[in-house]
């Protein structure tokens, strides 16, 4: 009875798009789709809908809808901070992968933020330098509605029956407002009441209203405290003892929860407001303290949990309004089976309709069975999603049915009912072809059978490294370290780069360009240096490079490889971006698969497979700025150092974009590890020397020693399979 499914693996959508022709297919956030580019790659995949990232503004929004698909937007609820679908923190550091839906939101955590020099930024005690504020876009919704969006989408993980109720009820009620009115700016106002009902509801101190208007800033940010405070309702008067006076703003009644920040950071007083009649309309409260508590007078105090309006939002929307209308016809006639008839009106132009009957209906000699005795059975609905709005009862006079078999005929009734309303819309999978590839230029084809016939220092294995500046490279190039290099533009300047092409050129080195890993739109330094010629390959990290590099062959036909962030988990995944980027001739392997996964990969879709074996990832991509959160922005790229008492990451600025990369503490090592023989089977075996200076250089020594001797000595004799992730790293 599905009407659609939001999808991330294009394997997946593939599967639907054959087996079940008719089922909308939409595009999650998880995907990363951040621009038209992204977009057109997913009505190419046959999806009908696309949720963008959160991180994009109203432009962008209104740019991805003129290309001709369905836009759903998040408007309320919790932020990430990485862009959804690019987050390793949680699998890296907890064993549990956001990417695969099981976050434990390290961002929640308090950080410590430090200079390149180790010297310990002041944050002003707001520690908590990863955690947004949750998304209110309730004024912005004229604005959303003349973009053209489609779908408004409410963030509810985790959250509770009053919350979803609630908040959807507020955004549908300014919606019918504006479809009401058609006024989509001056008089568009929002109650304030309503404002507070959703803090009340959940928020973290108070709303941010997201991306629509501002790149990042640290208004957008729950520094303070990353915790659901609720609406602020007064103040702490005084303290004496075991008892807080306080000064409030709002009523409060018994079960109401009021949060305190207490004296220490981080920590909070929790009072549950007692039964006290008379007293509730009262601005002055004392209420007793937990033993050990310690506030300030003047400290804010919030209410996290409104008794009155879970109750009234429970009844209202959970109760009454959950529960659909229906017709009743009851047919009693005596020496005849009673026969019910229930109709449902299931959608505005879909009716459910069910037919049962009974026993047989008697003379009665004693009591006759009623009209009102029927009428009141049937209304007798409990726990089943309908009323009776409507009841018709055909009676014979003088007829007789016991109430039992009423009952009984009610309740398989409505019981039918639910069960045909709930199956509607059924479908059965069909065997049918998936969607076609688009075909393949001469020059594309070209691409995908090309492949430098360098073998390298390691025999059939081809080493490429990822250098970031131009001391580095001069380096690895005069000791013949690696067979190819991957420049990474984002991280390099223009000058930069035609240095390190002229030194690669120089040593005949296959030299790739390595796109930006934010990618929105703004292409023409990237179309410059790909269409130049100088470069020999270009590696790509997501949909939107995908599609835009696709668009560009038949300017000029370039190889692409598909990095890790590029997720190909299946054969079928893989075969998919076979067919739709044929250009696509290397593809780097996910960083959360098991050996296992990995060996299950080998050989499907791309020609040629690349395991990361040594070197750093970015574990968050964020559109947010560490300098800019705290203060401390001079629109000048560099790097912080991000850290905890376990652990120190690297944080690097790219201002020409404005986001930031959060780095692996330490570097992945599988140099050495069990599981040599599936490494052996993988012909591109990639190295990332982000983080290593120019005055470090016997790591990378030691590195390429290290390497050449495993693989020389190791490969053919390692037969283990462990089943270890991957992202767990090994010093």
């Amino acid at each position: 009875g599905l009407d659609g499914v939001i999808v991330q693996d294009l394997g997946v959508a593939s599967f639907i798009g054959s087996h079940f022709p008719g089922m909308e297919i939409h595009g999650s956030t998880q995907m990363t789709i951040t621009d038209v580019y992204g977009t057109r790659a997913a009505r190419r995949m046959g999806m009908c809908r696309v949720v963008p990232a959160r991180e994009l503004s109203l432009d962008e929004i209104r740019a991805i809808k003129k290309e001709g698909v369905d836009v759903e937007v998040f408007v309320h609820g919790a932020l990430c901070y990485c862009y959804s679908g690019q987050c390793l923190m949680s699998s890296t550091f907890g064993g549990r992968s956001g990417n695969r839906g099981r976050c434990a939101q390290p961002c929640r955590l308090p950080w410590t933020l430090c200079d390149e020099y180790k010297h310990v930024i002041d944050t002003n005690n707001k520690n908590y330098l990863l955690s947004l504020k949750d998304l209110c876009g309730l004024p912005h919704l004229p604005d959303l509605v003349q973009a053209g969006v489609d779908s408004l989408k409410i963030e509810g993980r985790m959250k509770n029956i009053e919350y979803v109720a609630g908040v959807t009820a507020i955004y549908r009620k300014y919606l019918d407002r504006i479809g009401e009115t058609k006024d989509y700016s001056t008089g568009f106002r929002v109650d304030p009441e309503d404002i507070r009902t959703l803090e009340e509801l959940y928020t973290r101190g108070d709303f941010t209203d997201g991306y629509f208007k501002q790149h990042n800033g640290a208004r957008m940010m729950a520094a303070a405290n990353p915790r659901n405070t609720g609406r602020k309702i007064g103040v702490v008067r005084s303290v004496r003892k075991n008892k807080v006076e306080l000064e409030l703003t709002a009523p409060v009644v018994h079960k109401d929860l009021l949060v305190i920040p207490a004296y220490r950071k981080d920590q909070e007083v929790l009072l549950t407001v007692p039964d006290t009649p008379g007293e509730e309309n009262k601005k002055i409260r004392i209420l007793n303290l937990p033993a050990g508590s310690r506030i300030k007078p003047g400290a804010p105090v919030y209410r996290r949990h409104s008794e009155e309006l879970s109750q009234e939002i429970y009844r209202k929307y959970v109760e009454e309004g959950s529960k659909l209308p229906v017709k009743a016809r009851v047919v009693v006639r005596q020496g005849e089976k009673v026969q019910m008839t229930l109709s449902c009106m299931a959608e505005p132009s879909s009716v459910i309709e069910v037919e049962i009957e009974g026993a047989s209906v008697e003379n009665s000699r004693k009591r006759p069975i009623t009209k009102e005795d029927i009428e009141r059975q049937i209304r007798k609905t409990g726990n089943v999603p309908f009323y009776a709005e409507e009841i018709i009862v055909d009676l014979e006079e003088g007829s007789f049915l016991p109430m039992s078999e009423m009952k009984r005929l009610r309740q398989a009734g409505y019981a039918l009912l639910q069960e045909k309303l709930e199956r509607r819309g059924e479908r059965r999978g069909e065997n049918a072809s998936g969607p076609q590839p688009d075909p393949v230029s001469k020059e594309t084809a070209a691409c995908r059978q090309a492949d430098d016939d360098n073998t390298g220092p390691c025999g059939k294995y081809s080493a490429i490294a990822v250098v970031y500046n131009p001391e580095t490279l001069e380096y690895i190039l005069n000791h013949d370290y690696f067979d190819e290099v991957c420049l990474p533009m984002e991280h390099l300047t223009d000058q930069d780069m035609r240095k390190m092409l002229s030194l690669c050129k120089e040593k005949e080195k296959f030299v790739h360009l390595s796109l930006p890993r934010v990618f929105r739109g703004d292409t023409w330094r990237e179309k410059k240096w790909i269409l130049s010629g100088d470069f020999d390959g270009i590696v790509i990290h997501n949909i939107n490079e995908a599609q835009f590099a696709h668009e560009l062959q038949d300017q000029k036909a370039i190889p692409v490889t598909a990095a890790a962030s590029f997720y190909q988990w299946n054969s079928l995944t893989c075969k998919v971006m076979a067919d739709l980027f044929p250009e696509i001739s290397r593809g780097e392997l996910p960083l959360e698969c098991s050996w296992h996964e990995i060996e299950e990969l080998i050989g499907t879709g791309m020609q040629e497979q690349e395991i990361l074996v040594y070197g750093r990832n970015p574990l968050m991509i964020s559109a947010q700025c560490l300098k800019k959160t705290t203060g401390k922005c001079d629109h000048q790229p560099g790097r912080l150092l991000l850290g905890d008492q376990d652990r120190s990451m690297i944080v690097s600025n790219h201002c020409d974009r404005c986001y930031n990369l959060i780095w692996q503490d330490k570097p992945r090592n599988l140099i050495g590890v069990s599981g040599s023989h599936v490494i052996s089977r993988i012909p591109r075996h990639r190295f990332d020397l982000f983080g290593i200076e120019a005055g470090h250089t016997h790591i990378i020594d030691e590195i390429c020693q290290a390497y050449r001797n495993w693989v020389n000595n190791h490969f053919s004799e390692d037969r283990s399979s462990d089943d270890m992730r991957w992202t767990k790293g090994i010093e």
